[in-house]
């Protein structure tokens, strides 16, 4: 029997958290803090909720948000750390207090996190508040590694790409997204010599590979395939 409380979970839904209401007359399911919460009746035996949790499979797949973030949640990156928490007071937008010691983004009071909207939202101002940071964060490791491969780029700039993380112009500018400030340390240095690598090469011939492999220690390849993989902690646009 299903009381309030009960955890069970699913291949595709992961777990889900069962709350008994004895007005309830029909199972209804939605997700929540990222996981799925399922309203159900009394009396309700435990093959007939999953069974009604498999019919709505598909349904709740299909509306489950993007990422997830929550009340008091700590983001920690490579250099700064963001934490989400509310308000003490109602307003309506939401607000970021950029620092790389804490950077502290408010909600408002009533702030529901249960939606496309709200995770949009959030990651709309982490986003901002990255852009604020990133030249603390980015251009001195920047400068670190072109001393390092004995490079000297004319310029650093920070853009605002996010599918572009980094160009490399035949002035020899090089601008990276504020994005890398979202990357770990390996990834991140990954595309700073990669565009490096451009300053010899401005193409992806097998002598630029070869030079950019050379500046990564034999990585290439593999930060490549891990950057590809890798699990962006906002929406990129």
């Amino acid at each position: 029997m299903i009381t309030t409380g009960t955890e069970i979970t699913l291949r595709e839904l992961g777990p889900v958290y069962f709350v008994v209401r004895n007005s309830s007359r029909h199972i209804s399911a939605r997700w929540r803090g990222g996981k799925v919460v399922c309203s159900v009746p009394p009396h309700l035996t435990r093959d007939l909720a999953v069974q009604a949790l498999e019919s709505m499979t598909d349904r709740l797949m299909k509306s489950r948000p993007l990422i997830v973030y929550r009340e008091n949640q700590v983001l920690e990156f490579d250099g700064w750390k963001a934490q989400i928490v509310r308000a003490d007071a109602e307003r309506r937008h939401i607000i970021a207090y950029p620092s790389s010691e804490m950077t502290v983004i408010e909600v408002p009071s009533s702030f529901c996190f249960d939606s496309e909207n709200a995770c949009r939202r959030i990651s709309s101002v982490l986003c901002m508040a990255a852009h604020a940071l990133a030249p603390k964060i980015i251009i001195p490791r920047a400068r670190e590694l072109a001393e390092t491969v004995g490079r000297k780029p004319v310029g650093w700039k920070i853009s605002r790409g996010h599918r572009t993380l980094g160009t490399c112009a035949h002035t020899g500018i090089i601008s990276l997204s504020y994005m890398l400030a979202f990357l770990p340390a390996t990834l991140r240095d990954f595309v700073i010599c990669h565009e490096l690598a451009h300053l010899s090469e401005m193409n992806h011939s097998e002598r630029f590979h070869k030079l950019c492999d050379s500046y990564l220690g034999g990585r290439e390849q593999e930060l490549a395939a891990e950057l590809k993989r890798f699990s962006w902690p906002v929406l990129k646009k």
